[in-house]
């Protein structure tokens, strides 16, 4: 979960070995597939409380916040739970061309 409180994703890194300062993308993405990846992020799940000051309780919402403290309706998160968690689940995101 980012910083915001949507589902975020990065391509896979490589890291390099024995602690070089070296890390990058190990795929690349188009732009427009880059864009498709979000957007099917974005409708996996809703969006938890951002980072600040939680409206309700009035108090800070961190990195250090465990996440079910980042929930603010239950009910609205359990059912795209079940759904994203079901052995059969799959998402299907059109690409736009170059």
């Amino acid at each position: 979960m980012g910083d915001a409180g949507w589902l975020t994703f990065t391509p896979p890194l490589f890291h390099s070995p024995l602690g070089a300062p070296a890390t990058y993308g190990a795929i690349e993405l188009t732009g427009n597939t880059q864009q498709a990846v979000t957007a099917a992020v974005l409708g996996l799940l809703p969006r938890l409380l951002p980072f600040g000051i939680n409206p309700k309780t009035q108090e800070w919402v961190t990195a250090s916040t465990p996440l079910r403290e980042r929930i603010s309706d239950a009910a609205e998160l359990n059912a795209p739970l079940e759904r994203i968690t079901h052995p059969d689940f799959e998402w299907v995101q059109s690409v736009a061309p170059h």
